[in-house]
């Protein structure tokens, strides 16, 4: 369930980056720049959420029942144990920080990638919920 719910999450975000980008007015160096603004505005978002829910817990909706933050830490730190011990058998190729090809670009990405919501995904004719 976790593997299907994250690729739906990075299919919805990347696709919206590229909508995005392709809507912004300017040169490739400015749209370049625009997507790793937005990646990078998304990726801050997401992990704040994280920690809001690892302290708060998840409000129950008329969908779902509310998960007291205990449970959401332990959950988390089931997942993180699981993702380290996975990155220790596999080797990660480190790859090098991406250049800023125009810094109008970036900033017109991360102001972007404010508006984009985390909870809701559309994905052909079925939605997809996940947690705020």
């Amino acid at each position: 369930m976790n593997i299907v719910s994250t690729q739906i999450q990075f299919e919805y975000l990347e696709q919206t980056i590229e909508r995005l980008a392709k809507l912004a007015q300017g040169n490739r160096a400015f749209r370049n720049a625009f997507k790793l603004g937005a990646a990078n505005r998304l990726v801050s978002r997401i992990l704040e959420n994280r920690d809001q829910q690892k302290n708060q817990g998840i409000a129950g909706t008329t969908e779902s029942v509310a998960v007291p933050a205990i449970i959401v830490q332990a959950l988390y730190e089931k997942l993180e144990s699981e993702l380290e011990a996975y990155l220790n058998k596999v080797k990660v190729k480190q790859m090098a920080l991406p250049s800023i090809g125009s810094k109008d670009g970036y900033f017109s990405g991360i102001s972007a990638a404010d508006s984009v919501s985390l909870n809701r995904q559309v994905n052909s004719s079925q939605q997809h919920y996940l947690p705020s």
